[in-house]
């Protein structure tokens, strides 16, 4: 009996949490009956919380302050801890429908520090809606919403993203409010729609729904905005996007370009490559249309589209289905994603292409973000590593190439390195100076940044195609190598490493810039030697 009054609580709870409007109340009733004639404490704790938390969320005053009122004697006679903490959390509501967000504030504070994570949700809830800045109930709301995703309850977390909205709401970010008022649609929650779509004052839900009968499933596409949301740094962010767009359109192949220096480079690819499908031009015209009109471009049947049915790669690959997407942030136009399929069904419809845009958009924006903290972060160490050189520079004898050659190579991790003077006619690059072990010189690679000027970086020298044919290179089985101009000098800093270093988006070609340009100011003033 006292397993199946436990059973039959937890089914009204479950039919209160599917939308049944009344089939809830018997098995609850049931459940309070025999917790009664059993005289058991802890059956009549659980049951009397469980109609608590229907109760609050029915918004049934009465019926609140009843079970509350009844929860606290039992709890005050029992001491079960874990009840202690569910009943405070669901007290802490109650204040809340009562108007004294005070009092809920003072029960719902120490809970978020529960090792009880249904009393810390609880607590979580209630700070979300009558705590104090926005930005709190703003934090307060994304722990509930972290809290139910980890339980895995879509329920749960339809009703915190819609907490979210609101906080957001308070804080003047409409268009984070209005995504995590979709958020919350998009979860298996009966009231969740209708609630978001009164909650923003615009049609959410009847949006939703169009979405809902196009090609772009709402849950996966909030399951990867979430996943976005999650993703620190820009190559991650690019590789999520690039994986959430193939998804999404039922695609296999697609790449991502980024927009440097005037023209479009390569970032990654999925089931395309590269020297093949961009060089011929289709690609990279439909790339370019995207990312210079900033507009997310789809082209329902490539094969017959007048516009793009000659190109020859269209003939060759047999594109039909194209997506590409702008990667535009507020002042910067960072790259386009680009994929295609073979299948024209399903059509996408146009909410399904605006979802794909503002996916692309978010992305692009957390990006934009990322790339100008890394920025920032690199700065500042290049400004830390001038420092610590000229602090050396300062206290030790005036050998001012072997201390920067060793605060060159200490900065990038590697095993050599050499300053290069220039040679005179028919001679090679040799170091002048070095410091580490033998320096590995490559003639084609430091001939080759004298004549451009331009910072070298090779992650794998003898792996990369344009490299991996120079004679130098493969004698010398070089792996990564540094190489760039120093200032005015016509002397070249060349660093090499026995092993692959991992890409890390330029900050150590960065670092090293900084340094040169240091030291050649030094050199050039008259203090120097």
């Amino acid at each position: 009996r006292f397993v199946l009054g436990a059973a039959r609580a937890v089914e009204g709870l479950a039919l209160w949490q599917q939308g049944d409007a009344t089939g809830w109340r018997a098995p609850l009733d049931e459940a309070l009956a025999l917790a009664l004639a059993l005289g058991n404490a802890m059956l009549e704790t659980l049951v009397r919380l469980i109609r608590l938390e229907v109760a609050l969320g029915r918004g049934d005053r009465a019926a609140a302050e009843a079970e509350a009122a009844a929860a606290e004697e039992l709890v005050a006679r029992t001491g079960q801890a874990e009840a202690i903490g569910r009943l405070a959390g669901l007290c802490a509501l109650l204040a809340v429908l009562q108007g004294d967000p005070a009092a809920a504030c003072a029960l719902a504070g120490p809970l978020p520090a529960s090792r009880d994570r249904v009393a810390a949700h609880l607590g979580l809830q209630a700070l979300a809606t009558v705590g104090e800045p926005p930005a709190a109930r703003v934090a307060a709301a994304a722990g509930a919403v972290a809290i139910a995703r980890g339980w895995g309850s879509s329920w749960h977390e339809a009703a915190d993203q819609l907490l979210l909205a609101a906080a957001l709401q308070a804080t003047g970010d409409a268009a984070a409010a209005q995504a995590a008022a979709r958020l919350a649609a998009s979860q298996d929650n009966p009231w969740a729609a209708a609630a978001a779509e009164s909650l923003m004052g615009t049609p959410v839900g009847a949006a939703w729904s169009v979405t809902a009968s196009g090609a772009v499933d709402p849950r996966r596409f909030a399951a990867w905005l979430e996943e976005l949301a999650a993703t620190p740094d820009e190559q991650g962010l690019g590789e999520t996007l690039l994986r959430a767009v193939l998804d999404l359109i039922g695609a296999t192949r697609g790449y991502l370009l980024t927009f440097e220096g005037g023209r479009l480079r390569e970032a990654f690819t999925v089931g395309l490559d590269y020297g093949l499908d961009v060089e011929q031009g289709f690609s990279r015209s439909i790339a370019e249309r995207a990312l210079f009109t900033a507009t997310p471009l789809y082209v329902v049947d490539a094969s017959a589209d007048g516009e793009w049915r000659e190109n020859a790669s269209v003939q060759a690959l047999g594109l039909r289905t194209v997506v590409a997407l702008p990667l535009a942030a507020a002042e910067s136009l960072l790259g386009v994603v680009y994929v295609d399929r073979e299948a024209l069904e399903p059509l996408l419809t146009e909410a399904d292409v605006l979802l794909l845009g503002a996916l692309a958009a978010s992305a692009a924006a957390a990006m934009d973000r990322a790339r100008a903290a890394r920025t920032l972060a690199t700065a500042r160490a290049a400004q830390a590593l001038c420092a610590t050189l000229a602090r050396r520079m300062h206290t030790a004898p005036p050998d001012a190439r072997r201390l920067f050659l060793a605060a060159a190579r200490e900065a990038v991790g590697a095993e050599s390195a050499g300053w290069l003077a220039p040679p005179v006619e028919g001679a090679a690059w040799a170091a002048v100076v070095a410091d580490g072990a033998a320096v590995p010189i490559s003639q084609s690679i430091a001939a080759h940044v004298a004549a451009t000027g331009r910072a070298l970086c090779l992650l794998d020298a003898a792996g990369s195609e344009e490299w991996q044919q120079e004679r130098s290179v493969q004698a010398l089985g070089l792996r990564t190598v540094w190489c760039l101009p120093i200032g005015a000098t016509r002397a070249l800093l060349y660093l090499a490493a026995e092993r692959v270093v991992e890409d890390d988006g330029g900050e150590r070609v960065a670092l090293l810039e900084a340094l040169a340009a240091y030291v050649a100011d030094w050199l050039a003033d008259a203090r120097g030697p």
